[in-house]
């Protein structure tokens, strides 16, 4: 059976925006929202990137703030689920944000070039698959109407 699939395909850009933006998406992000952790910033930015791919936006037109604005918005619905839920995992105090050495800063690049190296290779739903489990979903996982099994 064929794989029908109504979403546009990846332009095979995605990896270098990726590399070229996300340090600033995130440090924007951060600076633009009240939040209690630093993981919620990563989880929004992760969640913008993973709609990045699904939607495919216009490369012509202002993609840096159409990602930004849906981050923006998912570390917001975030930060807001956080303060309704029961618990919390983290508590976030103002000054507490660890500065990233240089060192892992450029390990984490490679680590990211070789990661998106090996995902261009791969079929689109299989990148789009892979994705999924590297922003650390696991379950069945339904997109745009299609169930996409991520591990």
């Amino acid at each position: 059976m064929a794989d029908h699939d109504s979403r546009p395909p990846a332009r095979g850009d995605e990896a270098e925006l990726f590399r070229a933006y996300n340090h600033e998406l995130v440090r924007s992000v951060a600076g633009s929202v009240r939040v209690s952790s630093p993981q919620v910033i990563e989880d929004a930015c992760a969640f913008a990137w993973a709609e990045f791919l699904e939607r495919q936006p216009d490369r012509d037109r202002n993609w840096k703030g159409w990602l930004f604005r849906v981050a923006q918005r998912e570390s917001w619905r975030l930060e807001s689920e956080a303060r309704h839920s029961p618990t919390r995992d983290v508590e976030y105090e103002p000054g507490t944000w660890a500065a990233v050495d240089q060192r892992d800063q450029y390990a984490i690049r490679d680590d990211v070039e070789d990661a998106f190296s090996i995902l261009e290779r791969l079929p689109p739903r299989l990148q789009r698959i892979a994705m999924l489990r590297a922003l650390g979903l696991r379950q069945t996982v339904s997109l745009g109407g299609r169930i996409l099994r991520a591990g």
